[in-house]
Order: structure tokens, then sequence, then C-alpha cells
């Protein structure tokens, strides 16, 4: 059930991903800070894949998540535990005698990414999935712990009005810390 609310987050805001070309970002370059934690350019691209039609849109998309993080761990979660776990049961990157539809998708992510970024394409496999594995333990305990569980046997109105709840908490927690948050990109 937690990868299930996670994924609504991650499907309803990768909606929002979809959209017009704008203003190319050099890598290095810093977008945003959220409570002192910089969002560079580079690092969204990493984390989203490499070409991202809207920047502005996956970096507010960003900046909620990494809002819900610092929550979890503000309120004292330690789910580093969980997170090495998850990292380790989740598999190794497919070598190139593994031969379906979804390993070669793997590889051919982690290749492009592995040529922008100037790694190992078995290296970015590992990071992409410490990265978005730390981020979806974390926020799923947190949402689940503040909202509880999606309504058993919900159905889809029903599920559009618990995101919703979720969404008006996140638009409040962003108003909230107004003040620690600077977006320097229009």
């Amino acid at each position: 059930m937690r990868v299930t609310l996670y994924l609504l987050m991650v499907i309803s805001g990768f909606v929002l991903l979809v959209g017009c070309t704008e203003k190319s970002y050099e890598n290095d370059e810093v977008l945003a800070e959220v409570r002192g934690e910089e969002i560079i350019a580079g690092d969204l691209r990493f984390y989203y894949k490499v070409d991202i039609p809207n920047m502005k849109e996956a970096l507010e998309f960003r900046m909620k998540e990494i809002l819900i993080v610092q929550e979890a761990k503000k309120s004292g979660m330690d789910l580093s535990d969980e997170v090495r776990q998850q990292v380790e049961s989740f598999g190794q990157y497919p070598s190139s005698g593994v031969e379906t539809e979804q390993a070669d998708e793997i590889r051919e992510l982690a290749e492009r990414q592995a040529e922008e970024f100037n790694m190992d394409p078995e290296e970015v496999f590992i990071k992409r999935q410490e990265l978005h594995i730390e981020t979806s333990v974390y926020v799923n305990a947190f949402i689940m712990q503040k909202f509880g569980e999606p309504p058993k046997g919900a159905d889809l109105k029903d599920l559009e009005n618990f995101d919703e709840k979720i969404d008006e908490w996140l638009d409040q927690l962003i108003e909230k810390n107004q003040e620690e948050i600077e977006i320097y990109i229009d």
C-alpha cells in the first residue's frame, strides 16, 4: 500500500512534467534551495532522467519531495535501515546477457545518463536506485503517519479525495516554509 501511495504521488507529479520545453540550464546551476538544501539542474536531470521538458514543474515537484523527507527526519524518523534493506533487495544492474524489455530500458537510461554525467552505467543505476528508494521510503512513511492509509476498497474518487488532502497539506507546508525556500529560476 505504501508503494501505491507514493506511486499515486509520482504519477500525479509526472503528469505535470509533460509540457513545452523551456530554457536550458547548466548541470551545475542551482535552481532552488529548500531549507538550506540546494537543488541543482544536473541533480534534477539525474533524478528524473536526462530530458525534462519543463524544469520549473520538475523543480516544484522535487521541492515537495524534499520538504516531506525533511519533515520526516525532523519528526525523528530514521528509516536508514529500511532504505538500506530496500536498496540491497531491489536488484542489480542487468548484465548484457539479460535480454528483457525492462533490462534493455534500464541499460539504455543508465548509458544515456552515464554519458551525460560522466559516470559508469552501473554507478548511475545504483545512485538512482538509492535516491528514489530513500525518497519513497521517507515520503510513504511520513504520509502514512500523517494521513493513514487510503480507504480500503477505495474507488478512484476516494483516492482522488485522499490525494487532494495530501496536496492541500503540501501547499500549506510550502507556504509555512516560504521564508526558507528560494527559487532562482522563472
